[in-house]
């Protein structure tokens, strides 16, 4: 940090705050980056909120690199590192009506012949796995429309639950190892913007947002990722950034 302005603040230290924090750090170690959170410890906010399930059966290649790779990283940090992540593959089932099963059948038999974990089932191979209590051909729940009967199945073998907030902590605690800095029990009420030229902004100049504000005062930053899940429009949306 130099003259109290850190190269980066983040502000959120649930998943997403914490594995950016860290991944920033280990990318250059010289980087000041501080982490804030209004909370006294990671992962309080919306990610303790998460089930987190996770898949690596996707019809897009991109999509199954990155999911792959993830659940690599967990395997390699719960058998190689010896930190539990409370990673648990009870794979992951998709009921699907008759059309979508006939639409998806070439592409799911593609990546079968791919290497994908995956078994198609059809409506007995639903009830051998799910039990002859399973209504097939359910109703209309409340009023909201009929359901579909249930044609078959897919099997994503490679699927299951892990713990966010584990995965949390163990970002965090690497971060801290490379010497990030972690800031616990500052709200963040307003992001700070002014002129790319000092003080106050002025609509005929660039702009940034060079400082977050709270009821404990205020952090100077040359750059800003915010990660705060649920509230991001509540602090984004006052400085004119579409969080959609």
């Amino acid at each position: 940090m130099v003259d109290d302005e850190w190269d980066t603040m983040v502000i959120g230290a649930g998943v997403l705050g914490s594995a950016t924090a860290y991944h920033l750090k280990r990318a250059d170690p010289d980087l000041q980056v501080l982490l804030l959170d209004r909370h006294p410890r990671p992962a309080m906010g919306n990610t303790r909120r998460s089930v987190a399930l996770f898949r690596d059966l996707f019809t897009s290649s991109t999509n199954r690199a990155l999911a792959g790779s993830t659940i690599e990283f967990f395997d390699h940090v719960e058998g190689e590192l010896g930190h539990s992540l409370g990673l648990k593959r009870y794979g992951y089932y998709w009921l699907m009506g008759s059309e979508r099963m006939a639409s998806l059948r070439g592409p799911l038999e593609d990546l079968e012949g791919r290497g994908s974990r995956l078994e198609i089932h059809d409506r007995q191979g639903v009830r051998s796995m799910l039990g002859e209590g399973l209504v097939l051909e359910p109703g209309s729940p409340h009023g909201t429309g009929p359901l579909e009967p249930v044609a078959g199945a897919v099997l994503a073998a490679n699927g299951g639950t892990v713990s966010p907030t584990r995965v949390s902590r163990w970002y965090e605690a690497q971060f801290r190892r490379l010497g990030g800095q972690v800031e616990y029990g500052f709200t963040v009420e307003r992001l700070v913007p002014e002129s790319v030229s000092g003080g106050g902004p002025r609509v005929w100049e660039e702009g940034r947002v060079a400082a977050v504000e709270g009821p404990s005062g205020r952090r100077r930053g040359r750059e800003m990722v915010v990660a705060a899940g649920a509230w991001t429009p509540s602090l984004l949306d006052e400085v004119g950034i579409d969080t959609h």
